[in-house]
């Protein structure tokens, strides 16, 4: 990808070596979650997000397991950024899923909500019509787990957490 300068000659688009050099190591070392992240964050100082947004879910699904819960994170982290709310939501409920412990599920469901709920993109405070909406996803998504998994306590509690919150928004 290279770009014109005024005078005619091609100028190589920022990071580009960069980007060579880390989709070429990555080839060798897959498994490498540092290359994947430095790959990942060139990408979107490129603007190229959904190049990033790829090799996030490449890295996922190349991944076993609890080995998956790191990358479904910094994937999560980059949809927040990206303001991919809908999808934003989906990370954060498959890490649930991967977890196992009923306590840390816990935890990491009132991470997540304090998370979206308090802070848009930019760092600022969310409106409260955004809260709600934002509700709803997360209402859409627990949902689905509870059809998916009826014996899972888990979803229906967390369920009602949002329908609690739900009511304090109004």
């Amino acid at each position: 990808s290279s770009m014109f300068v005024s005078d005619g000659t091609a100028k190589t688009a920022p990071g580009a070596e960069a980007v060579a050099f880390f989709e070429k190591v990555l080839r060798q070392q897959p498994g490498n979650e540092a290359l994947w992240s430095a790959l990942a964050q060139c990408y979107v100082l490129q603007r190229r997000p959904d190049d990033a947004v790829k090799l996030w879910k490449q890295a996922i699904a190349s991944s076993q397991g609890a080995a998956a819960v790191p990358l479904l994170e910094r994937y999560a982290e980059l949809l927040l950024k990206l303001n991919r709310m809908p999808d934003y939501v989906a990370a954060n409920v498959q890490i649930m899923e991967h977890e196992s412990d009923v306590n840390r599920r816990r935890d990491l469901f009132k991470r997540f909500m304090d998370r979206f709920l308090w802070s848009n993109s930019a760092g600022g405070e969310v409106a409260p019509d955004i809260i709600k909406e934002r509700l709803k996803l997360v209402e859409t998504q627990l949902t689905d787990q509870v059809r998916r998994h009826p014996f899972d306590g888990f979803y229906q509690e967390a369920l009602a957490q949002v329908y609690s919150r739900d009511g304090d928004s109004n």
